[in-house]
């Protein structure tokens, strides 16, 4: 095996897993594939979809952390600056615990900046308003 056969392999378990994904309403992702010269080990991952298309997993995840004070409810759905939707919270992650979805791909990010972010907007003020602000000695 090489990574370009992988590569393959894994579009063409993509292609097949979207026939369970439909028939059964679940949410299945490819994660890590290792590969040896005479074989391969693949993680899948699969949650429960919503009847409003969301990930039933992360909804449930979310709704803990909201509950113990981890983050606030009106945080999932918004859409942060270059168009990242917040979409769940990972509990194993110690720092980077928000899960931010980009055109289908997953990101993370920390509440801090997500704090950030919305002072900015409460303030009107952008990154690069700030670097001004800076260079002004302000």
């Amino acid at each position: 095996m090489d990574k370009r056969k992988v590569g393959r392999i894994r579009t063409s378990m993509d292609e097949a897993l979207q026939i369970v994904r439909d028939e059964y309403k679940l949410e299945l992702v490819v994660k890590t594939i290792r590969f040896s010269q005479t074989g391969f080990r693949v993680t899948l991952e699969a949650s429960e979809v919503n009847e409003d298309g969301t990930n039933a997993t992360q909804k449930k995840d979310w709704d803990e952390a909201v509950s113990l004070g981890e983050v606030k409810k009106e945080w999932l759905g918004m859409v942060l600056k270059g168009g990242y939707k917040v979409t769940g919270y990972n509990w194993n992650a110690r720092k980077n615990c928000i899960i931010l979805d980009k055109e289908g791909k997953t990101y993370t990010t920390s509440k801090q900046s997500i704090e950030r972010e919305l002072q900015f907007r409460a303030l009107g003020l952008t990154k690069e308003k700030v670097e001004d602000i800076k260079q002004d000695g302000v």
